[in-house]
């Protein structure tokens, strides 16, 4: 559920969680529930031509970016690389995504799965 990387003289110089760690501990500790979350903002992304930025998504939710990013991280799950962000972005985990046609619709079973619609 998480990575560590080791430096000289510190065998654990960095611990950085997986997504699916906050899967397990947010719905108990936070409150929020990422697959839920990620669920929505799934629905948000699809439902539009041209799916929305992070920021536009966040100011939309009025979530914190604590509980946006683990969502979006899931999110991000179903889209391949090249249609999604990779930069390092000190506030977002991933700026956007932009999905392919079989990518929206894996997005809605999620979406739809996780909903109960």
């Amino acid at each position: 559920m998480a990575k560590t990387s080791a430096a000289i003289g510190h065998p654990v110089r960095i611990i950085s969680p997986h997504v699916e760690l906050f899967v397990v501990f947010d719905p108990s500790t936070i409150g929020s529930d990422p697959r839920r979350d990620a669920a929505e903002l799934a629905r948000r992304i699809i439902t539009p031509e041209s799916p929305p930025a992070a920021h536009q998504l966040l100011q939309d939710l009025k979530w914190d970016v604590r509980r946006f990013n683990p969502a979006m991280l899931l999110v991000a799950g179903y889209v391949a690389p090249g249609r999604k962000s990779g930069e390092i972005h000190p506030e977002f985990a991933v700026r956007y995504v932009m999905p392919d046609p079989a990518e929206r619709a894996a997005l809605k079973l999620f979406a739809d799965s996780v909903l109960g619609e």
